[in-house]
This record gives C-alpha cells, structure tokens and sequence, in this order.
C-alpha cells in the first residue's frame, strides 16, 4: 500500500476490503481520507477499532461478508483489496461491484498472491 500512496488521493471516502485488524485502514485516515473498514470478523474489527482509538482517529467498521456486501453506487474515491482472497466467482462478482461503486476518478488498490506463489512453498 505505501508504495502506491502517491497515487491514491488524501481526501474523499475509502473502502478497505477484509481490513483484518485495523492497519491499512488508520493509514488511510492518517492520510486524510474518512476510511470504512470491511471484514467478515467481528474480532479483527474489534481490534481495527481499538487501533484507530490508541491513534486518535476514526474508522467506520462494518462486520460483513463481501459477497453479499452492498457497494453502493458512485459511493468511494478509494477502494483496497490488500491480501483479500475469495474464490473465482465470488473475486469477479466482489471486483466488479467495487468498479462499480468507484466515484468519477476514483481508483482500486489490489495486492493479491497469485497461484505461481505456490511453488515457493
């Protein structure tokens, strides 16, 4: 993510998909962003939560599953998917329903493993 911070924007709304605990999502709203934070566990947000508290900030959590999650429409500046991992059909549906929900000159943060990484197992 912090090698592509000069090309994402320092303000508007930003979407972390399976935020995990919190880290991606205080970086955002340190960066000027308001941030939501999407995870299907309720403990991993829980802990986003705590994080963005001991760092002084806000980040809005919601405890869902991304393949019924409702995106919106026109609704994000900024969408990140940082080692988020769904199977084929649930990644196309959750990739395009992101697209979908871009504002005008919003943009999509992927970083995913791909299948040659298992040979390094």
């Amino acid at each position: 993510l912090l090698e592509v911070a000069d090309l994402m924007p320092t303000s508007g709304k930003a979407l972390s998909l399976g935020e995990g605990e919190g880290r991606n999502a205080t970086f955002l709203t340190k960066r000027g962003l308001t941030c939501t934070a999407v995870d299907i566990s309720k403990v991993g947000l829980s802990k986003a939560r705590r994080l963005a508290e001991e760092q002084g900030i806000k980040i809005k959590t919601v405890a869902a599953d991304l393949a019924n999650f409702d995106f919106g429409v026109d609704s994000w500046d900024l969408i990140i998917s940082i080692f988020c991992h769904f199977p084929a059909d649930v990644r196309w549906q959750v990739h395009r329903s992101a697209a979908k929900s871009l504002r005008p000159g919003g943009i999509v943060v992927v970083e995913a493993f791909t299948p040659e990484q298992l040979k390094y197992n």
